[in-house]
């Protein structure tokens, strides 16, 4: 019996070790993404990093959370499976009062990542209140701090 546990404790520890096969390739496409020009994503920011951008909006205080994801289209039903799905990126910060939520897409599932970056929703919840903005430059423009 003891012999049973050991080994079975040794396979769950080993699972939860074990790397998402898809770990390198997010690690890689987070961090360009975050050295590309934010003036790629819109045209009316400047050409400088775009974790540089972002973080001069959000304060340097303030925490920004990097995810590759789905985009929230993979939903599990039979229709949606085989689907070519988007991959995005999606950056995430909340300080007191504000929650940001940006999501670009940066490829597909079956395609993989590549092509231009584009941004597919930008969203501010503040105070309860949720605005959201078809680009980037319109952080610029909004009270949304």
């Amino acid at each position: 019996m003891k012999l049973l546990s050991a080994f079975l404790l040794f396979i769950l520890t080993s699972c939860a070790w074990a790397k998402h096969p898809n770990t390198a390739r997010d690690a890689d496409a987070i961090q360009q993404m975050q050295k590309l020009s934010a003036h790629t994503l819109d045209t009316l920011l400047p050409a400088i990093p775009f974790k540089t951008w972002l973080q001069s909006m959000v304060g340097d205080s303030v925490k920004l959370v990097w995810e590759i994801n789905d985009c929230g289209e993979q939903v599990g039903t039979p229709t949606n499976r085989g689907s070519d799905n988007p991959i995005c990126l999606n950056v995430v910060t909340s300080s007191r009062y504000i929650y940001l939520s940006i999501d670009i897409v940066i490829g597909t599932a079956k395609q993989g990542i590549g092509g231009k970056p584009v941004v597919s929703d930008v969203s501010v919840e503040k105070h309860g209140h949720r605005q959201s903005y078809v680009a980037l430059s319109d952080l610029l423009i909004s009270n949304w701090k």
